[in-house]
């Protein structure tokens, strides 16, 4: 298992996974991945954003896998419903134009050979990973987040998976199991 921080979440990814934090300041997971996007691609076009995570599943058949983390947890239900609608498919075609690019025009052959790669694998898969916060906590009537994704689930296939297919399209939480996605996530401990 390979291990990857993105702010208070810990993912584990398994050996078959070649993983990088895309969107990250300084380079995680794959060292010589990702420079292409933040030096060249990142302020193209008076600025583009991207997924947290790209990873590609080696193993045979492996999916490429875009994930996006958001904390909501001290944010209110228009927060979550707006970054379904607004932010995540933004970032998740402006990573695809980011991989096409460096696979392209990169200077580093093994930038150019992941994104290449990562252009060739299918299925792609689109995660939207969203830590939720408890309402129960606050009301006996509000909804716990187990509950809350089940809600967020039809909203993020609507607006997500015009780009990728409906069938490739998940939400996930550290406070659920894990069936459709191969790795496991936990909160920190600070």
């Amino acid at each position: 298992m390979h291990d990857y921080i993105e702010g208070l979440i810990c993912f584990s990814f398994p050996d078959s996974f070649d993983v990088i934090k895309y969107d990250a300041n300084k380079s995680e997971g794959n060292k010589e991945v990702g420079f292409y996007f933040r030096q060249n691609f990142k302020e193209f076009a008076c600025g583009t954003k991207a997924v947290d995570f790209i990873a590609l599943d080696t193993s045979k058949d492996g999916a490429l896998w875009l994930i996006e983390v958001k904390d909501c947890i001290g944010s209110g239900e228009n927060t979550v419903s707006e970054y379904l609608q607004k932010n995540i498919p933004v970032k998740v075609r402006d990573t695809f134009a980011g991989l096409l690019a460096g696979a392209l025009t990169s200077t580093s052959e093994t930038e150019r050979a992941y994104m290449n790669e990562a252009l060739r694998k299918r299925p792609v898969r689109v995660v939207a990973h969203i830590e939720l916060p408890d309402l129960t906590k606050v009301s006996k009537i509000a909804k716990g987040p187990k509950s809350l994704l089940k809600d967020y689930t039809d909203m993020a296939i609507k607006y997500i998976s015009k780009s990728v297919g409906r069938e490739n399209v998940f939400l996930d939480n550290t406070s659920i199991s894990h069936k459709e996605v191969p790795w496991k996530t936990h909160l920190r401990n600070l």
